[in-house]
């Protein structure tokens, strides 16, 4: 299997540039199934059954306020922990955040916004959520949410207003999981994975439109660390992120959901 050899059923795929990586055929099982971007093979139809397909399990709309971080009575500004793509230093960073009517704020200036976490198996849609920078939405109420996120595959969201990351994350339900984008408050682009939240049956055509859709919607707004689609939403989806620090959903014991994870330590996410 896999050899490129009589009798051995490899896959192949032929380029024109190798610096483009511009395909022009592919072999899958040893057959010609794509020739200068047209699939060639039929296409079989699945009818997927409910456990394959209704794997967002959320019984309630998230609000806004359930994104809100909530400081200490009577402070004026609080530490935060500050997390960000890929983070693999032994101790956490942390930044100075204000406190407006007991709410901790994010701090654009700085390009610190804010990450949640959210169930997607157990009905309540508990939250993880802190601060976070080195990607995200800089366009007031904006957000980007989605169902693939390794390891658990619970959804992340990232956003520069409450009401966003709420309206991102409640699409996502209604869509049976996804990425979903919101400019400016309102859901300007979607790409459904309606196959455990992970994959989609629709064809490749009608999906590959969808994600074109959201890179160029994407395009249009302003994000942290890069102008255009943020291609570092990767570690929250397709990658194993490699952090030390990981927010997780909280669980008994870390009530915040930031743990260590070589070790189990927690700590929370202000202070």
């Amino acid at each position: 299997m896999g050899s490129i050899a009589p009798g051995r059923y490899a896959d192949v795929v032929l380029l024109t540039s190798v610096r483009d990586v511009a395909i022009k055929s592919v072999f899958a099982n040893g057959q010609l199934a794509a020739l200068d971007g047209k699939y060639l093979l039929p296409v079989p139809k699945i009818d997927w059954p409910a456990w394959a397909t209704d794997t967002i399990n959320i019984k309630r709309q998230l609000a806004a306020k359930d994104f809100e971080i909530l400081a200490p009575a009577g402070r004026t500004t609080v530490t935060a922990a500050i997390q960000a793509p890929f983070y693999t230093l032994p101790d956490q960073k942390t930044a100075t955040l204000a406190v407006v009517d007991g709410v901790v704020q994010r701090d654009p200036a700085h390009d610190i916004t804010k990450v949640a976490i959210v169930d997607r198996y157990t009905g309540g849609g508990n939250l993880g959520k802190m601060f976070w920078t080195g990607l995200g939405p800089k366009t007031p109420d904006s957000a980007i949410a989605t169902s693939v996120s390794h390891d658990l595959h619970n959804i992340t969201v990232i956003g520069s207003s409450d009401a966003a990351m709420a309206t991102a994350v409640n699409r996502i339900v209604e869509i049976k999981g996804g990425i979903v984008l919101v400019d400016q408050g309102k859901v300007v682009a979607e790409m459904r994975l309606e196959i455990g939240g992970l994959m989609t049956c629709r064809p490749i055509e009608e999906a590959a439109a969808s994600m074109e859709d959201l890179y160029a919607k994407s395009d249009a707004m302003d994000w942290i660390g890069s102008p255009g689609y943020p291609k570092g939403v990767i570690f929250a989806m397709i990658t194993c992120s490699p952090f030390t620090w990981r927010l997780v959903v909280p669980y008994p014991g870390n009530p915040s959901g930031l743990v260590l994870l070589q070790t189990g330590k927690t700590m929370p996410t202000i202070w």
